[in-house]
């Protein structure tokens, strides 16, 4: 991830960097009022053009089963159901609790203490700026930091 910051654009380093001998990830990134999902499966590149509109949700490929993500897709699309306004306490809540009370799967999940979910964090941007916060699940401590945007 650091070596995206040796790039002129995030498209120079999605398009030239070489992936090869890095494990499989999805990397959302934001930048110049566009989203990008990038996934990298081992082997080939995959971009798409996220719709900022509209409520995302990914699940580690890597950690689920295709049956799985589709499984937490489906959640997310049955809370999303009838809501007008979604806050980031509603979304908060959702993650944190989200689920059918199965560990190894929930949003928050630990697979016999080896994999687990160990923070939920959430950033709120507005066009003053930008709000983080850190939950820490293992100490159960919540850390919260704002940042103005310089409006020059």
């Amino acid at each position: 991830m650091l070596d995206l910051f040796n790039h002129e654009s995030v498209d120079d380093f999605m398009n030239s960097y070489d992936f090869e001998g890095i494990e499989p990830f999805t990397m959302i990134v934001y930048d110049n009022l566009v989203m990008k999902e990038f996934r990298w499966d081992g082997n080939q590149k995959h971009t798409r053009a996220v719709d900022t509109r509209q409520p995302q949700i990914w699940s580690s490929a890597s950690l689920y089963p295709k049956a799985i993500r589709e499984k937490r897709e489906s959640w997310f699309i049955k809370w999303l159901d009838g809501r007008k306004k979604i806050g980031q306490e509603d979304i908060l809540k959702f993650h944190r609790f989200g689920g059918e009370g199965d560990g190894e799967n929930d949003f928050v999940m630990n697979r016999y203490d080896v994999v687990q979910t160990v923070s939920i964090t959430s950033i709120v941007k507005s066009p003053e700026g930008a709000a983080m916060r850190y939950h820490d699940l293992v100490d159960n401590r919540i850390s919260e930091i704002s940042l103005e945007f310089n409006r020059e």
